[in-house]
């Protein structure tokens, strides 16, 4: 399991979940992979609306440079 164990994510609460995606998770990294018959236009539209809110976050390089 990538995530956890079954037994470790029944006891997650949202909050937890919620807070474990906003850490973790960087939009710039993302891989969205789409299968099948589909609507290129539609789909792109859609991810780039759902993916759309994530913000940016700043790397690690970004994070520990103090400009004098």
């Amino acid at each position: 399991s990538i995530i956890g164990e079954k037994k470790s994510l029944k006891n997650l609460t949202s909050t937890q979940l919620q807070t474990y995606f906003h850490n973790l998770l960087n939009p710039e990294k993302i891989i969205v992979s789409v299968y099948g018959t589909f609507n290129e236009k539609d789909t792109l539209n859609i991810i780039k609306k759902q993916l759309g809110v994530m913000k940016k976050k700043p790397s690690n390089q970004e994070k520990n440079h103090h400009p004098i």
